[in-house]
């Protein structure tokens, strides 16, 4: 997605008029169809249960927004009512047009209405003179026009069901709002979107077509690994979501073993994907120095992989005891220092 994007959306940089359509169209490009619908329904269903929990008046919001979607879907089912109602809405907007058609043109009428208007207004907020009042009302004028074109749009077959299909997302949304436990809902939502994130990298070692490319998803995951999930937990700490990194770790050192970016650490896949755990964990800026050394302790009987950052120490990992680990069942010897990446 990038982080400049979603800096632009937040502080609306582009000048997009649907940031949720461009911000969908991204993920369908890079994740396919299935995994962007995935992804916007769960970030809209944690945008509003957030909207709710943080602002006590967004609830009752949207809760009135709810009943009208609701009598719109109920409406909109009867072809013919649907129409009379846009042809009754259409009436009452070129009534308006009419009236302020007839003030912008009546001298009179004109110094009546602005001084109705700064009669409701604060003093800062009061209108300068009759001419800016006329600029207001011409303004006003043409949005009262743009409702009627979106009105006549409206009718039209195509744009109906999308309407009708835009109605109903709305209102599928909404149901959120009976939901009385917001905390543990939320929580829910954004463990399946990290689930569903880290599905994602599966289509990125797909795209990849070098040794760069897999290597610059290695850093990705990396970082993201290291994410804080809470205050307390890191993202590979985090237990509801072992399955899916594991999964994620299996097909990048996979991926990566075909590129011949790193060799096979062991045979064994349980004790391989603890190794490369460990690699991703470590704090080293450049993964490329990375070295590691296996070996068995005489004074526990353990045996253990020693990881350096060039030549610093790095850290200590137990694989198990020397009766639990077979030693032909890793790719490296005994006390030989081999690089982990090439």
């Amino acid at each position: 997605m990038g982080y400049q994007f979603l800096r632009d959306w937040v502080e609306d940089r582009q000048y997009i008029s649907d940031y949720m359509l461009a911000f969908k169209k991204i993920l369908k490009d890079l994740y396919g169809e299935k995994k962007a619908n995935k992804i916007e329904k769960l970030v809209c269903n944690i945008s509003i249960l957030l909207a709710i929990k943080q602002h006590d008046d967004a609830r009752q919001k949207l809760i009135d927004s709810g009943s009208e979607i609701a009598e719109q879907l109920k409406l909109i089912e009867d072809n013919v009512l649907f129409t009379r109602q846009i042809s009754n809405r259409k009436r009452e907007i070129n009534d308006k047009i009419k009236w302020l058609d007839t003030i912008i043109n009546n001298h009179d009428m004109l110094i009546e209405e602005y001084n109705r208007r700064n009669n409701l207004l604060p003093p800062d907020k009061k209108i300068f003179s009759a001419k800016a009042l006329v600029e207001q009302l011409v303004y006003e004028r043409e949005l009262e026009f743009e409702k009627i074109e979106k009105l006549n749009k409206l009718l039209l077959p195509k744009n109906f069901i999308k309407y009708k299909k835009e109605l109903k997302t709305k209102e599928k949304y909404l149901k959120l709002l009976r939901i009385s436990n917001l905390d543990n809902e939320i929580q829910k939502l954004i463990l399946l979107l990290q689930v569903v994130f880290l599905e994602c990298f599966e289509n990125k070692l797909e795209y990849a077509r070098t040794k760069l490319d897999v290597m610059q998803i290695i850093y990705e995951f990396r970082y993201y690994y290291l994410l804080f999930y809470n205050r307390e937990l890191f993202m590979y700490e985090v237990p509801e979501l072992q399955e899916s990194i594991n999964k994620t770790i299996r097909l990048i050192v996979d991926r990566a073993k075909l590129e011949g970016i790193i060799g096979e650490f062991s045979k064994n896949p349980a004790l391989e994907i603890k190794i490369f755990r460990e690699i991703l964990s470590l704090r080293t800026i450049n993964l490329e120095e990375l070295y590691v050394e296996i070996f068995k302790e005489k004074e526990t009987n353990n045996v253990v992989m020693i990881t350096y950052d060039d030549e610093e120490f790095e850290d200590k990992l137990i694989l198990g005891t020397a009766d639990q680990i077979d030693k032909n069942q890793l790719g490296v010897k005994f006390h030989k220092r081999v690089r982990v990446f090439y």
